[in-house]
């Protein structure tokens, strides 16, 4: 017996875990069930998207976008298999309920020894000061390299999701923590958690993969087609990317909806 006096426990179990973790600190990691040759090969597609990618968008350096592939998954299909994952489903389901999307989904890279513009504190909902019983947004931050604290792994301030401001200064330097992960475990973080990156001070780039997860109310950050993608996908994998949400651009074709949800 490790307690008494307790009405009240959250359930047993690797998920409900996970779900309190998130609720309770604001964050959690998830041990990766990926076998060498599935990290490798994400590595491998990581860097072939880095160049398509450069090729295709230039000056990305002068808007200082060129760290960051916006959207991966518009290139290859195993970037959908990231923001597909099940447990990571099962966490924002739980969290969030059934109706949910991918926001968001951006490969992003630390340099070694340089500036990084996620460097600073922030919030994935920038520029809101307000909490709410449930969350409207869940980060899914997969590790493509390990996290730890020679390469700049993500820092966190526990808690600072359930609180409206931003901690002082003092109390930031105080309470926060680095995240250690290995290479294809995945952080999952409440959107509105303080959090920043970490300075690179490694010989190598520290690469991830961050998937935002909303409620529908929240427009996706790049509102492409199912046309745009180039491989077939499920119902499945099109109610996740929001192509099953759709703003309408007139009355009649609203109307004509919902005339066919008849």
């Amino acid at each position: 017996m490790d307690s008494y006096g307790i009405l009240y426990q959250d359930q047993e179990g690797t998920l409900e875990c996970a779900v309190s973790s998130i609720k309770r600190k604001g964050f959690y990691v998830f041990r990766s069930d990926m076998d060498h040759e599935e990290i490798e090969n994400i590595k491998y597609v990581f860097s072939k998207a880095y160049a398509l990618y450069g090729e295709k968008y230039k000056s990305l350096e002068d808007i200082d976008e060129h760290n960051t592939i916006r959207c991966p998954l518009l290139l290859d299909k195993v970037f959908l298999k990231i923001a597909s994952n099940k447990k990571v489903l099962g966490v924002v389901k739980s969290l969030m309920g059934d109706n949910f999307i991918l926001n968001q989904q951006n490969a992003i890279i630390n340099p070694a020894k340089s500036s990084y513009n996620q460097a600073l504190w922030h919030r994935d909902l920038p520029y809101q000061h307000f909490v709410s019983s449930r969350p409207l947004a869940i980060n899914a931050l997969y590790c493509v390299d390990s996290f730890n604290g020679d390469n700049g792994g993500t820092w966190v301030i526990p808690g600072s999701h359930l609180f409206e401001n931003y901690p002082s200064l003092q109390y930031a330097n105080e309470n926060k923590i680095q995240v250690a992960a290995n290479e294809g475990d995945i952080i999952i973080i409440d959107s509105m958690l303080y959090h920043r990156g970490g300075d690179n001070m490694s010989s190598e780039q520290r690469r991830a993969v961050n998937n935002v997860y909303s409620s529908p109310i929240i427009r996706r950050q790049i509102d492409f087609e199912e046309d745009d993608i180039p491989y077939p996908l499920s119902d499945a994998d099109k109610k996740v990317l929001g192509l099953s949400f759709k703003s309408y651009t007139s009355v009649s074709e609203y109307l004509n909806s919902r005339q066919s949800k008849k």
